[in-house]
Order: structure tokens, then sequence, then C-alpha cells
């Protein structure tokens, strides 16, 4: 059975916010191939965190070999959009952390005060 387009956005949403491909199938999506889910993911633009890492690495590795110009300034151009993209996922991600931690410890003092 094809992914509806709530898992996609599902899977997308998790791999944007850096759960590896296999762990969304393990612990999400149990019923649906490795391949499927990493489909999903990348059909909407999302790359899990170790994705764009290994990309980071395999283009800085590239670029140590790259002869003419252009090559090195097409893979510098995208090791940039790769860096912003990993930027503002980690400032997405801080502000998720701030406000759970808020919620926590206003759970916690809730508890303590009774």
């Amino acid at each position: 059975m094809p992914l509806s387009e709530e898992e996609k956005g599902r899977i997308q949403q998790l791999a944007w916010e850096g759960k590896l491909i296999s762990k969304i199938r393990q612990d999400d999506f149990p019923e649906y191939s490795w391949e499927e889910i990493y489909g999903a993911a990348w059909e909407g633009g999302a790359q899990s965190v170790l994705g764009v890492q290994r990309m980071i690495t395999r283009r800085l590795r590239k670029l140590t070999t790259a002869h003419d110009q252009q090559a090195r300034e097409d893979l510098v151009n995208e090791l940039e959009r790769l860096t912003r993209d990993m930027y503002y996922r980690v400032r997405q991600n801080q502000k998720k952390m701030e406000k759970w931690t808020k919620w926590y410890n206003l759970g916690a003092a809730m508890i303590e005060e009774s």
C-alpha cells in the first residue's frame, strides 16, 4: 500500500528533525520498507541530519580533487547550501528544546508544589 500524503508529511518532519530513516521505519512506520520511507523523505526535500553530514563530507573530499574552477565553485555553492540547511535545522530544534524544557520545568515545579 502506498504512503498517504499525511504519512509522507510525518516522515519528512521526522527526517527534518534529525531522526534516522532506519529509526523512522523501526519506530513509526514498520509496515513500510526502508526504500519507501527514504523516497518519501527525499520527495519532500527532507534529509536526515546524518545524511546531510555524509553529503558534506563527500563534497569536501571531492573538492580536493576538482580540477577546474567551475567544478570547485559548484561544490562550494552546494556546501554552502547544505551547511545553511544544517544551521537552520539546529536553530529550529534548539527552539523546540527550549520550549520542551520550559514545559518540563513547569511540570516539575507543579509536582513539587503538590
